[in-house]
């Protein structure tokens, strides 16, 4: 099959991804970020959403940990980690059951996290194969209709051949998105389970923490990182519906499944949202498909609703975590969660 138009820019798909880490973004703490060894920089990164988890380390705790030990609190999280005994944690024996409960959470979350990032790479490569084929189909229909070679409607020859590229990699990508919402789903049971835990500890009036970061603060941070896996993953559904209908020359035919699979509008935490939002007309333009894909492409390149860098950033709370739970690394077992820096 030759070389789609789109080509370009589906290699850019993943290259550009805020799910790749960047060499020009390294993790929160390293001396190449801010110019060498010292503090990290304290200035505000965009927010998704209010009350979103305050992960400073100028919060008053921090500062209260920083004048027992000399007044310096601008040590980042990396440099944290990189201790070997952190010695400023709670001890083994100091720890509750809300303690332990608490890590088990937080490790799991980061999983299935990583999980949910790695699942949009993989199905980011089969959208960009899916618009590549797109737009074979279209040329080659285009010309073909001009030559008047396709009747009754039977494609033949490159047009055949391409209708069967689209529909295998349709029923991947049906498989790679449940799998994309399968686990936004997870991050969602995961933050109610870490919510529901503060508030048993907080009626008992126990104070969680191992260090100068309070497990309310650590709880906060799920409710952010979900709500941006869950705005990222509505995102990309309702791109995947417009590259299936308005992308598509076949988009009339598949409009209606596609509406059930990929319900527009609907928010991902309100099953409501489905049946109660008016549905818009669903058709295929073929003066604007080549633009659309490039859209989706991009869309899936981007992750717009994804924090790449800064304290709201997967990279950064996951450090912190590291840093500031104790026994994070043993309990972890060296998962790609617990070591990597995803963002």
């Amino acid at each position: 099959m030759p070389p789609s138009k789109l080509g370009p820019l589906a290699g850019r798909t993943l290259r550009g991804s805020s799910l790749s880490p960047s060499p020009s973004t390294p993790p929160p703490g390293s001396p190449s970020q801010h110019g060498g060894a010292g503090p990290p920089s304290t200035s505000s990164p965009r927010r998704v959403a209010s009350g979103s988890a305050n992960l400073n380390h100028n919060s008053p705790n921090r500062r209260a940990s920083a004048a027992k030990n000399g007044g310096n609190n601008d040590a980042s999280p990396s440099s944290l980690s990189s201790s070997s005994e952190r010695p400023y944690l709670l001890s083994r024996e100091q720890e509750t059951t809300y303690h332990r409960r608490l890590r088990t959470l937080l490790i799991e979350f980061a999983r299935t996290r990583q999980l949910w990032a790695d699942e949009i790479e993989e199905a980011a490569e089969l959208v960009a194969k899916y618009a590549g084929a797109l737009g074979e189909l279209e040329d080659e229909m285009k010309e073909r209709t001009k030559r008047r070679e396709v009747a009754g409607g039977v494609a033949a020859g490159a047009v055949r051949e391409a209708l069967e590229d689209l529909d295998a990699t349709y029923s991947e990508l049906d498989v790679a998105w449940r799998r994309i919402e399968g686990a936004a789903q997870a991050l969602l049971k995961l933050r109610d389970e870490a919510a529901a835990l503060e508030r048993e500890w907080m009626t008992r009036s126990e104070d969680v923490r191992w260090g100068p970061v309070g497990g309310e603060e650590m709880v906060a941070a799920t409710a952010t990182l979900s709500l941006q896996a869950q705005l990222q993953t509505q995102q990309l559904r309702t791109s995947l519906s417009t590259l299936f209908v308005e992308c598509s020359p076949l988009g009339s035919l598949v409009a209606p499944a596609v509406t059930d699979l990929f319900t527009n509008g609907a928010h991902p935490d309100d099953t409501t949202a489905a049946s109660s939002k008016p549905r818009r007309p669903r058709t295929y333009n073929p003066s604007a498909s080549s633009r659309l894909r490039k859209e989706v492409l991009t869309t899936w390149r981007d992750l717009s609703c994804v924090e790449a860098r800064g304290m709201d950033s997967f990279a950064w709370v996951q450090e912190v975590w590291r840093s500031e739970v104790g026994r994070w690394d043993e309990f972890a077992g060296g998962s790609s969660a617990a070591t990597a820096m995803p963002l």
